[in-house]
Parts: structure tokens; C-alpha cells; sequence
């Protein structure tokens, strides 16, 4: 299938909001989990167990931490593996010069069988 070349906007404009959104993230996270302490702090005190703030934050740091290691050893492998294919497939000029200097060096070793 043959994709759509529409310049490069779009993606100066993909590659700022990827660089943005992750300190917007710490951000809603902060926020969040700031005011989900509340009820969830209500909630185990109902049960009768103390839930201090420190211990959320410990918790919650460590989900964060666990998301980070499924995705550094899953899920980036598999993304840049997607990327490479993209890029190699889709008319990159990269490996236009690549088939140039593979038929230049086809041709040279020709030469060379030929004089030796």
C-alpha cells in the first residue's frame, strides 16, 4: 500500500508534542495522584488500615517504575523494529544510496575478477 507524502509539518509537529507531553504527563500524574489519595486513603481507613501518604507515593513509584521496564525491554524493541520496516520500506532515500553503492560495488568486484 502506498502512503501519502505530506510533507513534513505534520511530523515537526508529532516529534514537539512527543517531547512535550511527557513532563505534561508527570504533571497529571502528580495531580492525580494527589487527588486520588484522598479516597483511597478513606477506603482502607474504613477497613481499618492506616494508609499513610508516603506509603501511596512508594506504590505509586513503583507502578511507575514496572510501566518503565515493560516498556523499555517490550515494548521498545518491538517499536523501533516497526520503525525500521517503515522506514526502509516507504521510498527512503537512505536506501536508494544503499542499491547505488551496492551496484557500484558489484561493478568493482567484477573489475577486480577480471583483472585477477
Amino acid at each position: 500500500m502506498k502512503q501519502i507524502d505530506t510533507g513534513s509539518f505534520l511530523g515537526y509537529m508529532k516529534l514537539l508534542a512527543q517531547q512535550v507531553f511527557p513532563y505534561l504527563q508527570v504533571l497529571i500524574l502528580l495531580f492525580t495522584g494527589i487527588s486520588a489519595y484522598v479516597p483511597i486513603s478513606a477506603w482502607f481507613s474504613k477497613q481499618g488500615i492506616e494508609f499513610p501518604f508516603w506509603m501511596f507515593v512508594v506504590v505509586v513509584f513503583i507502578i511507575v517504575i514496572m510501566v518503565c521496564l515493560l516498556e523499555y525491554f517490550i515494548i521498545f524493541p518491538s517499536y523501533f523494529n516497526s520503525v525500521n520496516k517503515q522506514t526502509w520500506e516507504h521510498e527512503n532515500p537512505v536506501r536508494k544510496e544503499f542499491e547505488k553503492l551496492n551496484k557500484r560495488l558489484d561493478e568493482m568486484e567484477e573489475r577486480m575478477e577480471k583483472l585477477g
